[in-house]
C-alpha cells in the first residue's frame, strides 16, 4: 500500500489540512517534493524528468492517502457518526479563525445581509400580523360577519344590518352557534381633567360567548347580566393602559357616561379587541334600543353583527339559510326590505378592512414584501461577489487542500460554513434592526389594523431562520463551487493570477448586472409611487383647506337632548367663534370631509331606481365657510332653515344624473338615530355645487346632497372655522371661546384641514417612504458591487495597465478603459431591469394614481440616476487604475 510521507500524514491529523497556514504546507510539500526529487536523480533520471515525476506521483500519493484515511475513518457506523460530529466542529472552528484573518470582508458581508434580512423581517412581521396570522380567538375560522346588501342602492357592498332584521335571523336560523350584535355609540365619559366624548360598543349579552373572548382582568359580562339590566362595562386593553393607567384595581370601579354609572367587570387581553373602534363595551339595553331607535326596521347603520358558525356549516350553506330568512322579511316588510339580501364575511376580512374602503392596503403590503425580497437578493449577489474575489484570492489554499486529498465536497462543505456564520451573524443583526423598525413604523407609520398582535414572535424568527438558509446558498453556493475547481496546479501558478481567472471576472459580471437589473427595478416602482403621490397631493378636493379649522363637538344628553337645544348649542358655538379675532366664518354640519359620513337613498322621478347618496346637514354659511364652489342656482340661505321650505343642494356629480337638476324634487331619508329616523324629506333642487371628496385618496367624490341642519341635528356635529392666516393663536383662542359657551363640552380635538387631507395620504406616504428606502438600499448596493468588482479587476490587472501606460497609454485611456467596461454590465443590467420593469409594473397599477405603470418619464428619469450613480461607482477604482506608477510596478515584477 503507499505510505504518505510522514510529514504529510502529520498535516493529514491537522484539522483536515486546513489549519495549516499556506505558508507552512508549501514548505512542507517543497521539502518533500525536493527530497523525491534527489533520489530519482540519483537513480538516473534527468533532473527536469525527475521533478515532473516526483510531482505526478506525490499528487496520486495525496490523493490516494487521502482516500485511504477517509475510508477507515468511515467505515464504522458509530465512528462515521463521531467522525461527522467532528467534522461539523472543526468546520465551524475553521470557519470563524478564517473570517477573523478577514475581518473586513466579514464586516461587509454582515451588514450587507443583516440590512437585507433585517429589512425582509420588517415587512414580514408587518405582512404576518395583518394578513397571515390567525385572529386570536378560539376556532377563529369559524367567526363571520353578517350584512346587509343591496346592488340596486350600491354606494357600499354591504351595509349594516337593522336590529329587527337581526333578531329575526337569529331565531330562524340554525347553523350559527351564536349571533350577537354590536351598536357603535357615541357618549360622554365624565374624567377627572373634564368630560371626553368616546364611541363604545354596545353590544348584546352574547357577544363575548361568540367571540370566546379572554380578559387579562375581571371577567366579560353574560347574558343573563344584560338580562338583568345590570349597568356593567368592559374595558379595551389599550383603553386601560391610556385612560386608567393600567390600574390592576380597575375591577369594581365605577365608570360615568353621561350620567351613568357603568362598574367595570373586565378587562380584554391585548390584542382581543374587536372591533378596533370603541374604547369599551355596554349592554345594548332597552334603554340604548329605545332612545337610538333601533326598533326601526329601517336603521342599518352604526349596528355590526357578529356570528359562530356551527362545525360542518360552511359561508355558502350560511349564506343560503340566512337568504330564506331575508326572502320572508322582504314579503312581510316590502317598504324596509325589499330587494335586500344577505352577506356572510370572515371575521379576518373585516378586522383587516373594517368599512370595505381600504382594499389598497394589503396589495400594499404584498408589494413591499416583494419588493423587500428584491433588496436581499441584491445583497445576496453583493456578498457573492464578495466571497468569490475572496475565493480566487484563496484558490492556492484549495489547490494545496486538493493536493493532499481533500475532496469537492470536503471544500464546498467548509466553504458553505463559512457562508453559515456569516448568514447567521446577519440574521443577529437583521433582528436588531427588525426591532427598531418595527417600533419605529408602529410610532410613525399610519394606523395599521391589528397592530397590538404585530411584533416578532416565534414565526417570525422561524422565517429568519430560513432567510439564514437561503443566504447561505445564494451567496456561498457558487463561491463555493468555483473554490472545488481548484487543482494541484494551481500551487506553481504564481503571484500574478490563477487558472479560471477570466470565467470567474465574467460571473462577477454577471452578478453586478443582475445587481443592476434588480435595482432599478425598485427604482421603477418607487419613482412611479412617488409620481403618484406627488398628483394625490395635488389633487383638488373640491373646497379650500387653508386656514381652516375643524372641531367636532359631543353634546352631552341631558342637558342637550331635544332638537331645539342641539340647535341652540351649535348656534352658539359658531357666534363664540366669529367672536374671536382672525376668524373670519364659521359653519356646522353632522360631518366635514374626512370625518366620515351617513349615506340615505334617495328617489327621483328622473331616474327608475334608486340611488345611495352621502346626506350632509349644513348650516346656511356652510358652503361659503368651506369655499366650495355654487355651480348653479344658489346655496343654502337663513330662510331655508327652520321650518325648512324644502331646499337643499346637490354636487355636481349627482347634478349629472338629472336632467336641468334645478326645480327637480327629489326624496331622501333622515339619518339621524331617533325617532325620527328615516323620515321621508322631499325638497327641492336650488343650487349644484362642487364635487368635494373625503380625502385626497378618493378617487371621485360621493352623490352628495346637502340639507339645512335645523331640519336634522346631531348630537356630535361638526364645526368648521375659516381664520385669517395674519392672527396669530387663532386655534387656541377659539378653543377657549368654545369651552366658554359651555365648560361641561367635550371637544374632540382641534385640528386643521390641511392636516386631516394629508393624514387621508398616510397609507401613500408609509408605502412611499418604504419603498423609496429599498430602492435607495439596492441602489447603493449595486454601486457598492460596481466599485468592489472593478476594484478587483484593477489589482489583477495591474500589471497589464503598468505595460500600457509604460507603452505610452494616457491616464485618460486607463480611465476610459475601466469605466467602459462598467458602463457595458451597467447597461446589459439595466436592459433587463426595464424589461421586468414593462411586465411587472402593471402588478402595481391599482396602487397608482394620474400615472400610468410603464410612464416612460420615470423610466428614464431613474434608469440616468442609475447610470449616474454607477458612472461615479466606477469612476473611482478607475482613477486609482490611471494613478498607478509602471516603473515601480514592473520593477516589482
Amino acid at each position: 500500500m503507499l505510505r504518505l510521507p510522514k510529514g504529510v500524514r502529520r498535516l493529514f491529523d491537522m484539522e483536515s489540512i486546513g489549519s495549516p497556514s499556506d505558508d507552512d504546507v508549501r514548505t512542507e510539500l517543497d521539502f518533500h517534493l525536493e527530497m523525491r526529487t534527489r533520489d530519482l536523480v540519483e537513480q538516473g533520471l534527468a533532473p527536469d524528468e525527475a521533478r515532473e515525476e516526483a510531482r505526478r506521483l506525490f499528487g496520486d500519493t495525496a490523493r490516494i492517502g487521502g482516500a485511504l484515511s477517509r475510508t477507515a475513518r468511515h467505515s464504522d457506523p458509530k465512528r462515521r457518526a463521531l467522525s461527522w460530529l467532528y467534522d461539523i466542529r472543526r468546520d465551524i472552528g475553521f470557519a470563524f479563525r478564517m473570517l477573523a484573518r478577514s475581518p473586513g470582508y466579514a464586516a461587509v458581508a454582515v451588514l450587507t445581509l443583516g440590512l437585507g434580512i433585517g429589512a425582509n423581517t420588517v415587512v414580514f412581521t408587518l405582512v404576518d400580523g395583518v394578513l397571515m396570522s390567525a385572529l386570536p380567538y378560539q376556532d377563529a375560522d369559524r367567526l363571520v360577519t353578517l350584512w346587509s346588501t343591496n346592488p340596486s342602492r350600491g354606494l357600499f357592498t354591504r351595509s349594516p344590518v337593522s336590529y329587527p332584521d337581526f333578531r329575526d335571523w337569529r331565531s330562524q336560523t340554525a347553523g350559527f352557534e351564536g349571533m350577537a350584535v354590536l351598536y357603535g355609540h357615541g357618549t360622554v365619559l365624565n374624567e377627572s381633567e373634564g368630560p371626553a366624548p368616546i364611541v363604545v360598543a354596545a353590544v348584546s349579552g352574547d357577544y363575548f360567548d361568540v367571540l370566546k373572548a379572554r380578559t387579562v382582568l375581571g371577567l366579560p359580562f353574560t347574558h343573563s347580566d344584560v338580562a338583568a339590566n345590570a349597568q356593567v362595562a368592559v374595558l379595551k386593553y389599550g383603553t386601560w393602559q391610556r385612560r386608567f393607567g393600567g390600574d390592576p384595581g380597575i375591577i369594581g370601579q365605577t365608570i360615568t357616561l353621561e350620567g351613568v354609572s357603568y362598574t367595570v367587570m373586565g378587562v380584554t387581553d391585548r390584542g382581543r379587541d374587536f372591533p378596533a373602534w370603541g374604547e369599551m363595551w355596554i349592554p345594548l339595553t332597552p334603554e340604548i334600543v329605545r332612545s337610538q331607535n333601533l326598533e326601526h326596521r329601517g336603521q342599518r347603520i352604526d349596528t355590526w353583527v357578529l356570528a359562530r358558525l356551527r362545525p360542518g356549516i360552511d359561508s355558502v350553506a350560511a349564506v343560503a339559510e340566512l337568504q330564506t330568512v331575508a326572502d320572508r322579511l322582504a314579503i312581510a316588510y316590502p317598504e324596509t326590505n325589499t330587494d335586500w339580501s344577505a352577506l356572510v364575511a370572515p371575521l379576518r376580512q373585516i378586522v383587516i378592512d373594517p368599512f370595505g374602503r381600504n382594499a389598497t392596503m394589503p396589495r400594499t403590503l404584498i408589494l413591499l414584501n416583494g419588493a423587500v425580497a428584491l433588496v436581499l437578493l441584491i445583497a445576496c449577489a453583493n456578498v457573492a461577489n464578495l466571497s468569490l474575489a475572496r475565493v480566487l484570492q484563496r484558490r492556492r489554499e484549495f489547490a494545496v487542500r486538493t493536493a493532499l486529498g481533500a475532496g469537492r465536497w470536503r471544500l464546498v462543505r467548509q466553504l458553505l460554513t463559512e457562508s453559515l456564520m456569516v448568514s447567521a451573524a446577519g440574521a443577529v443583526f437583521g433582528v436588531i434592526v427588525a426591532r427598531w423598525g418595527i417600533s419605529f413604523i408602529m410610532a410613525r407609520g399610519p394606523a395599521l389594523p391589528r397592530d397590538a398582535e404585530i411584533g416578532i414572535d416565534v414565526r417570525v424568527l422561524v422565517f429568519t431562520a430560513g432567510l439564514v438558509a437561503m443566504t447561505t446558498l445564494l451567496f456561498g453556493i457558487l463561491p463555493a463551487l468555483r473554490s472545488a475547481g481548484a487543482r494541484f496546479i494551481d500551487l506553481r501558478s504564481g503571484a500574478r493570477g490563477s487558472v479560471g481567472r477570466h470565467s470567474g471576472k465574467r460571473i462577477q459580471s454577471v452578478l453586478v448586472a443582475s445587481q443592476v437589473g434588480l435595482a432599478l427595478l425598485l427604482l421603477i416602482g418607487a419613482g412611479l409611487l412617488i409620481e403618484s403621490l406627488r398628483n394625490l397631493q395635488d389633487v383638488d378636493p373640491g373646497f379650500n383647506t387653508r386656514n381652516l379649522l375643524v372641531l367636532r363637538a359631543q353634546a352631552p344628553s341631558p342637558p342637550y337632548s331635544t332638537d331645539e337645544q342641539l340647535i341652540d348649542l351649535h348656534q352658539r358655538l359658531e357666534q363664540a367663534a366669529e367672536r374671536v379675532p382672525g376668524v373670519i366664518g364659521a359653519a356646522t354640519a353632522n360631518h366635514a370631509p374626512g370625518g366620515g359620513m351617513v349615506i340615505s337613498p334617495l328617489q327621483t322621478a328622473d331616474l327608475d331606481t334608486t340611488i345611495s347618496v352621502a346626506y350632509r346637514t349644513v348650516s346656511p354659511d356652510y358652503i361659503e365657510t368651506m369655499g366650495i364652489s355654487v355651480l348653479e342656482g344658489r346655496g343654502l340661505a337663513r330662510q331655508d332653515m327652520a321650518p325648512w321650505n324644502g331646499a337643499l343642494l346637490v354636487n355636481e356629480r349627482l347634478a349629472g344624473l338629472l336632467d336641468n337638476p334645478l326645480g327637480k324634487r327629489v326624496t331622501v331619508f333622515k339619518q339621524k338615530p331617533g325617532a325620527d329616523f328615516g323620515e321621508p324629506q322631499a325638497g327641492v333642487i336650488v343650487g349644484v355645487v362642487g364635487d368635494v371628496r373625503g380625502s385626497l385618496a378618493q378617487r371621485s367624490s360621493r352623490y352628495t346632497v346637502y340639507l339645512p341642519f335645523t331640519e336634522n341635528p346631531w348630537q356630535n356635529g361638526t364645526l368648521v372655522v375659516r381664520t385669517d392666516a395674519s392672527v396669530r393663536n387663532t386655534t387656541a383662542l377659539v378653543r377657549e371661546a368654545l369651552l366658554k359657551v359651555d365648560p361641561r363640552l367635550p371637544l374632540a380635538g382641534l385640528w386643521t384641514m390641511e392636516a386631516q387631507m394629508r393624514g387621508s395620504l398616510a397609507q401613500q406616504r408609509f408605502a412611499v417612504l418604504l419603498m423609496g428606502s429599498f430602492a435607495g438600499a439596492a441602489l447603493s448596493l449595486a454601486a457598492l458591487g460596481v466599485y468592489g468588482v472593478l476594484a478587483y479587476v484593477v489589482r489583477q490587472r495591474a500589471r497589464e495597465i503598468s505595460v500600457r501606460m509604460a507603452l505610452g497609454a494616457r491616464r485618460l485611456d486607463v480611465v476610459r478603459l475601466v469605466v467602459r467596461r462598467a458602463m457595458i454590465v451597467v447597461g446589459i443590467g439595466a436592459l433587463a431591469g426595464l424589461g421586468a420593469g414593462v411586465a411587472l409594473t402593471r402588478l402595481m397599477s391599482s396602487l397608482l394614481f394620474g400615472v400610468s405603470a410603464t410612464d416612460p418619464t420615470t423610466f428614464i428619469a431613474v434608469t440616468g440616476v442609475l447610470f449616474s450613480v454607477a458612472f461615479v461607482a466606477s469612476y473611482l477604482p478607475a482613477r486609482r487604475a490611471a494613478s498607478l506608477d509602471p516603473m515601480q510596478l514592473l520593477r516589482e515584477e
